[in-house]
């Protein structure tokens, strides 16, 4: 869109997952440019929007002073590499999650307080479509992860019962068995890893239970004193 309406010669766009970290889209125009950014080169650049603060970056004039010189030097570098004048981020100051990098004009004018306004309002609505896809994501996880947890307390559940009958058959064995015997160790012995894997179902059907998180008021002085 900016290359073709506002005659813009380069643009870089790079978008991270903000689960994962990592980075889930690039793109540059044209296709041809070299050379292209890499995730750590991407990382550099959200790191530094990340630490200044800052939701844009003038690339036109050297800054007055520096910032966290190795963060805010390799980030104006890489950007220079590929011809960018101006950065944007992409997401809310609290959680960056890309970057948008734009060129100079392909006729080599400068830049309008109107271009720039034009270019912040693409800026805001390509994040909050951002941030309107990460919560469709964030929910549809948390079906999943609800739907695993169902199915595996029911095949927790199935299994326990399976082991009811064997440990009781194991118990009721076990009176007859001679008393210092290789059938008796050998009968203490299944008892024993029957028992463990009745732990681990236990564990299984508690961790199934608890897979969602549930979020609840608490006081933070009790969490302290309980510290």
């Amino acid at each position: 869109m900016l290359t073709t309406s506002m005659r813009i010669s380069t643009a870089h766009v790079s978008v991270f997952d903000s689960r994962t970290g990592t980075r889930q889209f690039n793109a540059t125009r044209p296709l041809q440019l070299s050379p292209q950014m890499s995730e750590r080169a991407d990382n550099v650049v959200c790191d530094y929007f990340r630490q200044s603060g800052h939701q844009s970056l003038d690339l036109r004039n050297k800054p007055i002073y520096e910032f966290a010189k190795g963060a805010s030097s390799e980030a104006r570098s890489l950007l220079r590499s590929m011809g960018t004048e101006y950065a944007f981020a992409l997401g809310s100051r609290e959680a960056v999650i890309g970057y948008l990098a734009v060129g100079s004009k392909e006729a080599g004018t400068p830049f309008t307080l109107l271009d720039i306004e034009l270019m912040m309002g693409l800026v805001r609505q390509l994040s909050q479509a951002l941030d309107r896809l990460a919560l469709v994501e964030r929910s549809q996880f948390a079906e999943k992860m609800e739907l695993m947890a169902v199915m595996s307390r029911g095949l927790a559940h199935d299994l326990n019962n399976c082991i009811t009958p064997v440990m009781t058959y194991l118990q009721l064995l076990g009176m007859q068995a001679t008393r210092d015997s290789g059938e008796e160790q050998l009968h203490q012995t299944a008892i024993e890893k029957m028992e463990v894997m009745r732990r681990y179902i236990s564990e299984a059907i508690f961790f199934a239970q608890t897979l969602t998180p549930k979020y609840s008021r608490t006081g933070l002085a009790g969490i302290v004193e309980a510290a």
